[in-house]
């Protein structure tokens, strides 16, 4: 009769304990979740001297348009439509190199 019990002690245990790691790993999923607009928009700031250019890549089509190189502090406004994936690049010249990267990807839960 013990052993009877301490095995469904366990068992329910093991079932409360599944239940609870899967409903957190799927609330965290959630809860860090974001909406966006149809129109997003970066600001980029930089000194009044450092050129900078955004660049964006499109996972779905392959292309790779640059904006207009600016200097100082800038907005680049790009649209963002259902199932994109785009990844943004921000070229320094005066580093002569990437310096930041930035993915977004829009996908259904």
């Amino acid at each position: 009769m013990l052993k009877r019990f301490s095995r469904r002690a366990m068992r329910s245990f093991a079932v409360a304990c599944l239940t609870l790691a899967v409903g957190l790993s799927v609330g965290a999923e959630f809860a860090n979740s974001a909406v966006f607009a149809l129109t997003q928009y970066f600001v980029v700031s930089g000194s009044a001297s450092n050129l900078s250019v955004v660049c964006v890549y499109n996972f779905s089509t392959g292309t790779f348009p640059c904006y207009s190189a600016s200097t100082g502090t800038y907005y680049v406004t790009y649209q963002l439509p259902f199932g994109a994936w785009y990844a943004h690049f921000l070229y320094d010249y005066a580093q002569a190199r990437w310096v930041e990267q930035v993915t977004v990807r829009d996908f259904q839960l």
